[in-house]
């Protein structure tokens, strides 16, 4: 299967409100992850080699993510593009970043969209950010391992392996809402009945030309054990009430 799943973390927090593409040009990687299903492996990417996940994204058939439609996909079209331009690039190069950009983004599984659309959730509707679908579903032990507004800090701060470690894990996770998408598995979400209720999520295999069994599946006998009691036990309050994808 050539799907890749992916996660960015920036030097900076985004700007408040409202964001269109461009505006998210301001902010810089920090570290990418991701897992190839191609290869079985997991890798880290930074300032020196980011151009080669851009380059594997691109040969990809499916790419998946939490929030990369609107936020990772169009800063790492940025950097790309800043990288051209600043290495003397030519209008053709740039046409064909834009022309990749674009290919991209048409086989693109955001796992946050899909999530709300499945549980037919509003536009501003909260409750659907990772940390609450993976508490929900599997349990209070497949939290995330910190908030992604703390990874700026964790760059200033020059804490490159806590931040690569924790941008690994986001995109391990990830890649265990994809696997129960597209095994026909159904989600759970804080912002579907708080949680108590399953709903159906669209497949990504109709995204796909060849379908098979996932290789390197998590969701097999290796999957995460749901915790004692209800699946859904809702985390504080105060993690409830935030949507911080």
């Amino acid at each position: 299967m050539n799907i890749v799943v992916f996660d960015i973390e920036t030097t900076e927090l985004a700007p408040k409100g409202v964001l269109e593409e461009r505006d998210l040009c301001v902010l810089d990687i920090s570290v990418a992850a991701a897992f190839d299903y191609k290869t079985g492996e997991y890798s880290i990417y930074m300032k020196d080699n980011i151009h080669l996940l851009w380059h594997r994204m691109v040969g990809a058939d499916l790419i998946t993510g939490f929030n990369i439609t609107g936020f990772d996909l169009p800063i790492m079209h940025c950097v790309m593009e800043d990288r051209i331009v600043s290495g003397g690039g030519n209008d053709p190069e740039l046409k064909a970043l834009n022309l990749d950009y674009e290919k991209i983004k048409a086989k693109t599984y955001d796992l946050y969209f899909e999530a709300k659309a499945g549980a037919g959730a509003g536009k501003f509707d909260r409750g659907y950010n990772c940390d609450g679908i993976l508490r929900s579903t599997w349990g209070a032990h497949m939290a995330k391992t910190g908030n992604g507004k703390e990874a700026p800090q964790l760059w200033k701060d020059g804490k490159m392996g806590e931040l690569a470690s924790y941008c690994m894990a986001d995109v391990h996770r990830e890649r265990l809402i994809f696997e129960r998408c597209y095994n026909g598995g159904k989600l759970r979400a804080l912002g579907y009945n708080d949680g108590s209720e399953e709903f159906n999520v669209r497949p990504p295999q109709g995204m796909l030309k060849i379908v098979g069994a996932l290789p390197f599946s998590l969701e097999g006998d290796q999957a995460p054990r749901p915790e004692p009691g209800p699946a859904h036990v809702a985390p504080p309050v105060t993690a409830k009430a935030s949507d911080d994808i």
